[in-house]
């Protein structure tokens, strides 16, 4: 099925069902909103806001601990893309890093038109 995309701010947030072993499922590529304000999110010195790859549950936002979380991106202060218009905030198209005992190698690469 096609995708949905939620534009309640700058920052787009992109929903889509699949079917993974015969349970269908939501997976969402998001920012963390708590991000909005700069932070050290590691020791790895990826200051910067972290963008997920995420199953997330039906009933739940995404961003929730009820998630599962695949993969992380960390979108440097500076490098943030936006759409053509300048209106909207998009995934960071690399970079992206595989959570240990969720995701499988290798990581996605996002594009945008």
């Amino acid at each position: 099925p096609e995708g949905t995309v939620s534009l309640g701010s700058e920052v787009v947030t992109y929903a889509n069902k699949l079917t993974w072993k015969g349970e269908e499922l939501k997976i969402c590529l998001f920012r963390l909103p708590e991000d909005d304000e700069d932070r050290s999110t590691s020791s790895r010195d990826t200051t910067g806001k972290r963008w997920f790859l995420s199953i997330v549950p039906d009933g739940c936002i995404p961003g929730s601990s009820a998630d599962t979380d695949l993969y992380v991106a960390y979108e440097k202060p500076g490098q943030e893309r936006k759409t053509r218009d300048g209106l909207y905030v998009l995934p960071p198209a690399e970079g992206w890093q595989v959570i240990r005992g969720f995701g499988l190698g290798p990581p996605p690469v996002c594009f945008s038109n």
